[in-house]
């Protein structure tokens, strides 16, 4: 958090708290960001320009400074220098704080009022499931390849569960495997404002973005565009043996611990070429 000085001869000298991270941005903000994203607004000088505006706002409102007193600052003078404050919404997503930790979704039209609560995942994917992450990439990729809002509530509907119910349980009475029915679901969360979604969107985006830090010898060579929706199932499909078990039992276990795991052998197989290479 950086502090940052509001002043203009005559009209305004104060000192607000601004965000210098995803992570410091609340609530309220997120949703201003995701407004404007999802809106017509092409240029994104023009989208950091209200967005700028609308953080500043917030903060002021905050410290209780009266917003007609904002609104007679000169907002091209405003933006023109304070511009390169929200560069870190552009330059990358960082978002890994979760939003909504539970989220109320509407239920049947005929109970107008009556919503549900569903409980999402934890921060940073902490315990995301390699089930979960594989129906959730498929959906992701391809919205970004579609730019298709339904996939939005697809999305969040594998997220965010009522009473933590497993993605994948084990049925021991017949001896099976039992996948969570999200498309049931979806159903509600598309009653949700687009950019409630999209703020769960940016939120699965920005701890996706994160994995590659976290585990860059795995990551190496690997193609962050890529379009194929079964490239997570294929390294479930790589993962499953006698180690991990089968691919259910891979499917029901955390994605994080699976990519350190994988991480740990891709930096031996590293070692064991480059040793190899050096002997040739």
């Amino acid at each position: 958090m950086i502090s940052i000085n509001l002043y203009q001869a005559g009209i305004i000298d104060e000192r607000i708290d601004f965000a210098e991270t995803w992570n410091e941005l609340d609530l309220t903000e997120l949703h201003a960001i995701s407004r404007v994203m999802l809106s017509d607004l092409q240029e994104e000088v023009t989208q950091k320009s209200i967005i700028l505006l609308e953080l500043i706002k917030h903060r002021a409102a905050k410290k209780k400074i009266p917003v007609e007193v904002i609104q007679r600052i000169d907002p091209e003078d405003l933006t023109i220098s304070g511009l390169p404050l929200v560069d870190f919404i552009y330059a990358s997503n960082g978002l890994t704080r979760q939003p909504y930790t539970t989220i109320k979704v509407p239920a049947d039209i005929s109970f107008m009022n009556r919503r549900f609560g569903m409980i999402g995942p934890k921060d940073d994917f902490q315990n995301l499931t390699c089930g979960e992450y594989e129906a959730a990439e498929i959906i992701f990729l391809q919205f970004k390849e579609s730019n298709d809002a339904s996939l939005l509530a697809s999305l969040a509907a594998v997220l965010y569960r009522k009473d933590a119910k497993e993605f994948i349980s084990y049925n021991y009475r017949k001896s099976t495997y039992v996948t969570y029915d999200h498309e049931a679901y979806t159903k509600y969360f598309a009653r949700l404002d687009h950019h409630v979604l999209f703020t769960i969107f940016l939120w699965y985006n920005g701890c996706r973005s994160m994995l590659p830090v976290f585990f860059p010898t795995l990551h190496e060579g690997s193609d962050a565009g890529t379009k194929d929706l079964m490239v997570f199932t294929k390294c479930i499909h790589a993962a499953a043996g006698p180690k991990n078990g089968t691919r259910d039992q891979v499917r029901r276990s955390g994605l994080l611990p699976l990519f350190f795991e994988m991480e740990q052998e891709a930096k031996k197989a590293k070692e064991l070429q480059a040793e190899y290479d050096r002997r040739k």
